[in-house]
């Protein structure tokens, strides 16, 4: 049991990280780079987590 729960924490801990990593880092480097050829319809689930689980 203990290792279900050091993986939920460690997934969460990640997850968190990586939205930070995305919002405050990543998005302004491809805004600038990619400009209007980024999708500008908001945050589809499916794909993150289909991109996530595989």
């Amino acid at each position: 049991m203990s290792l279900v729960i050091l993986f939920v924490a460690t997934s969460l801990i990640f997850l968190i990280a990586d939205a930070v990593m995305l919002r405050s880092v990543i998005q302004p480097v491809f805004a600038r780079h990619l400009g209007d050829a980024l999708y500008e319809g908001g945050f589809r689930l499916l794909p993150a987590v289909l991109f996530y689980l595989t």
